[in-house]
């Protein structure tokens, strides 16, 4: 099934609102490396079926050593809405300039995109 671009960013608007005050999780397999807060609005409107997300509320330093491999990004009341994966290129979910992480040292999010297939 593919969807039209209107009904592409509706559907898109509506699901990156569900991460409006949310937040994002960084880990290695289960292990928690870093946890940062999305702002409201969470995500950039959609077009062509495509939201990029807007910068998270600040940079936050790791809590734990590791490569993250793997985001869950959960609703403000903790409910999980997607989980995807971490890398430093463009094939990844989200992408890091290094998914190599030490406790301490500040994190940002370089790219974190969703995309709805459109006719």
């Amino acid at each position: 099934m593919r969807l039209s671009d209107v009904a592409a960013n509706a559907e898109a608007d509506a699901s990156r609102a569900l991460l409006d005050d949310g937040y994002l999780r960084l880990l290695q397999g289960e292990q928690i490396l870093v946890e940062q807060r999305f702002g409201s609005p969470a995500y950039r409107r959609a077009v062509g079926g495509v939201a990029d997300a807007l910068p998270l509320r600040q940079v936050v330093a790791a809590v734990a050593d590791g490569t993250a491999d793997i985001y869950r990004a959960y609703a403000s009341d903790g409910t999980l809405i997607e989980s995807g994966t971490v890398g430093e290129s463009s094939t990844s979910d989200l992408v890091l300039d290094r998914a190599e992480v030490r406790a301490g040292a500040l994190v940002s999010v370089t790219r974190l995109t969703y995309r709805i297939p459109v006719e």
